[in-house]
């Protein structure tokens, strides 16, 4: 119920927003309107609903440095092209039901965690033909529940045409991993991936559309076979994001 507090709130000053001078919008804010489609939500490789979930949202940029997306905030003073990235953020967790789910499902035992808060830190470099290649990491505190640390590395490489393969594994504190896993969750090594990403960038639009394929594996028995996994421990997800420019 707070995200979707949250979400509607966001949503309506969209509209709201005082008129400024175009070019002081332009320098010092801008939105940028999203629609998501995801075959099923994963946290941290572990399903939190089985159904296919749809929601339209801002993103509201300050300068384009800081950025807005529903309850989630986060900072990064580097730009698109640049070969090394970072930004630093907040991110709301909530494994309550989805804003809009496309499936009828009811919340069960994935859906226990209580919600809560972390501020993580994420970077990446890339190199190579067109900056081709990619190796980045993400080191992030949850603090609310005090669950600990969760951290993740990754590697990209071109696949085809505006497209990438990339592989992914996580490592969590035995707090972290029983949050997402559930009370026997164990330390170590939480989840690996392999995923295909596409990118349309020639739309009839300012914007761009993301497409995503995911397979997850959480490693582990105890974690497979926690009170919130109970044995499903291969997830695939296929996720697809259109982003507009709206101002």
């Amino acid at each position: 119920m707070v995200f979707k507090f949250r979400f509607i709130v966001l949503f309506l000053l969209v509209f709201f927003i005082p008129r400024v001078n175009r070019a002081q919008r332009a320098k010092a804010f801008g939105i940028r309107a999203v629609a998501f489609y995801s075959s099923q939500q994963l946290f941290r490789g572990a399903v939190i609903w089985p159904k296919p979930i749809f929601f339209p949202a801002p993103m509201l940029v300050f300068y384009e440095r800081f950025f807005l997306a529903g309850p989630n905030l986060f900072f990064s003073p580097t730009k698109r092209e640049d070969s090394f990235q970072w930004r630093i953020g907040s991110q709301f967790i909530d494994d309550d039901d989805p804003p809009i789910s496309l499936g009828t499902h009811e919340e069960d035992y994935r859906n226990r965690r209580k919600s809560t808060i972390e501020t993580n830190i994420q970077g990446s470099y890339s190199f190579g033909e067109r900056k081709g290649y990619r190796v980045g990491g993400l080191l992030a505190r949850e603090w609310k529940e005090g669950n600990g640390l969760h951290t993740e590395v990754f590697a990209a490489a071109p696949l085809l045409p505006f497209t990438s393969l990339r592989a992914r594994v996580s490592f969590s504190e035995k707090g972290m991993s029983q949050y997402v896993h559930g009370p026997s969750g164990s330390s170590g090594i939480g989840f690996t991936s392999l995923g295909i990403n596409g990118v349309m960038p020639f739309v009839p639009w300012d914007g761009i559309i993301l497409v995503n394929f995911t397979r997850f594996w959480i490693m582990q028995e105890a974690n497979q076979q926690a009170d919130f996994i109970r044995g499903d421990d291969k997830n695939n997800v296929f996720s697809f994001r259109v982003v507009w420019n709206a101002l």
